[in-house]
């Protein structure tokens, strides 16, 4: 079938592994299988977990996986939605009324948290502002705010959890990345500006 979905000749699957194929082979023909399989095995992932929900865990909520807004989710959510109670997404925009991604979103009916969200700045501190920038340390709290408005505003999120306590290692964390993208530095000092906005609101 391998051969005869794309004009390739080998012999065996071993022959295949030790083989380069020449560049008219196509893979194309296995789109919809490789789809197939795909969503096959997320299909298992959720409903095995949710399985395991319902017989130790029945009255917890189901969260789910964290999805991550950056990356393209046309299989996941749908098959997602039959099983888990909420979804989880890290959602890094300027509000969550803004999050469009994928078309599914807006057709599932469940509610959604915010498993992940920050705003960083450059004036003190880290090397880079993480995946939202602000002008500084003052401008993180207003937009924490700005976000936290949306977040409220929309009667399908529960609410949204902010990224770390405290910013990343100086010498770099997860391909180096040096974002200040916590509520203390890395040597446990306050930002005082920021958090003065972020207690007020929570109050």
């Amino acid at each position: 079938i391998f051969n005869q979905r794309t004009g390739a000749s080998v012999a065996s699957w071993d022959a295949l592994l030790q083989t380069s194929l020449p560049d008219s082979v196509t893979l194309e023909a296995f789109e919809s299988i490789n789809i197939a399989n795909y969503q096959q095995m997320v299909e298992h992932y959720f409903s095995t977990i949710r399985q395991m929900f319902d017989r130790y865990l029945p009255e917890v909520l189901y969260l789910g996986c964290r999805f991550h807004a950056g990356f393209t989710h046309e299989h996941n959510f749908s098959i997602a939605a039959k099983y888990v109670d909420v979804l989880s997404i890290n959602i890094y925009t300027d509000a969550v009324s803004n999050y469009r991604y994928p078309r599914e979103f807006d057709q599932i009916d469940l509610p959604y948290i915010v498993s992940e969200f920050h705003f960083g700045a450059l004036d003190r501190g880290m090397f880079g502002t993480g995946l939202n920038f602000a002008a500084d340390q003052r401008n993180r709290g207003e937009r924490y705010r700005i976000y936290m408005d949306s977040v409220l505003e929309d009667p399908k999120c529960l609410g949204a959890h902010w990224f770390m306590m405290a910013d990343e290692a100086t010498a770099g964390f997860n391909g180096n990345e040096s974002y200040n993208s916590g509520f203390l530095s890395v040597a446990d000092q306050p930002y005082y500006e920021f958090l003065e906005q972020v207690i007020a609101y929570n109050n």
